[in-house]
């Protein structure tokens, strides 16, 4: 519930004005985070350490300013990012 009133806040305008902040890595990080994926999972689909998800995600949570994964998850699915592909196609 929490998360739906906190989705329901965030209006369009606002999220294409801080989806364009995201850097394109951000954007990548932020889309598998909204498919449930890992930080381990993450790091091994971008080849990257999980170190550096970690430095992502941060990024990303201040840029949307939001408190945790699965708002950022929310912001994923409202910013249309989760429209191509499925988990499988995503995480291998």
């Amino acid at each position: 519930r929490l998360v739906s009133d906190w989705s329901s806040d965030v209006c369009s305008s606002d999220l294409i004005a801080v989806m364009d902040a995201l850097t394109g890595r951000e954007r990548e990080v932020l889309r598998l985070i909204g498919f449930g994926a890992s930080n381990r999972e993450i790091a091994a689909k971008l080849i990257i350490s999980e170190h550096t998800v970690k430095s992502h995600l941060r990024s990303i949570l201040t840029k949307l300013n939001v408190r945790n994964r699965q708002q950022a998850a929310v912001y994923a699915v409202r910013a249309g990012l989760m429209q191509e592909n499925n988990l499988k196609n995503i995480i291998k």
